[in-house]
Order: structure tokens, then sequence, then C-alpha cells
């Protein structure tokens, strides 16, 4: 089996489980931000190279961003925003999306050659 499918398949339950883990603790903001905080660094471990650590970062701070100018312009709303219209917990979402979507782009890639 190749090494970008062996990545995603571990990546891919990390990923449903960020998806997942705002809906049980969204309420309780440093106990979910801790959990997805540990969930890409579990998603880093998996294959760390520092592009992977510079996306997960570009991630982290421009996707809340994104979703605070939405916000501003009366799209949604959380909740619980703690910062700039967003919960804490949101931005280690973004983190851990960004890394999966580095994944998934390698493993379809992975079948062209």
């Amino acid at each position: 089996m190749k090494k970008e499918v062996k990545k995603f398949i571990l990546t891919f339950p990390l990923a449903i489980f960020t998806l997942i883990v705002p809906s049980f603790l969204g309420n309780n903001q440093i106990l979910s931000s801790l959990v997805l905080f540990l969930a890409g660094l579990f998603m880093l471990s998996i294959d760390w190279r520092k592009k992977n650590l510079v996306f997960y970062l570009v991630m982290l701070i421009i996707g809340p961003i994104a979703e605070a100018f939405a916000i501003n312009f009366g799209a949604w709303t959380y909740t619980n925003p703690v910062f700039i219209g967003v919960p804490i917990w949101l931005f280690f979402v973004w983190g851990n999306a960004g890394l999966f979507v580095i994944k998934l782009k390698e493993f379809i890639f992975s079948f062209k050659s």
C-alpha cells in the first residue's frame, strides 16, 4: 500500500473527530480547544514536515478571520463567540481541516502515477 494511502487512512478518522468534537464539547472552550489541538498534533505527527506545520498555522489564522468577516456581515453567528466573533476551538478546526486537505490531495494524486 502506498504511503500516501496509509497516511490518509490515519488522518481521515481524525478529520471526522475534528468535526464531532465541537458538537459535544463546543460549550467548553478550553476542553474542546485542547482536544482539537491534540488531534492536530497527532495529524502533524503522521507526516511531520515543516511545510505541513506552516500550512496548519496559516489555516489556523486565516480560516477564523475569514469567518469573522462573514459574521460581521451577518452570514451567521456562534452561540459562544470568544474572540473576533468566533469560538476559540474554531481556530483548531481550521488548522486540522488544512492538514486533512493536504492528505486528501496527496491521496488523490497518489493514483495518478
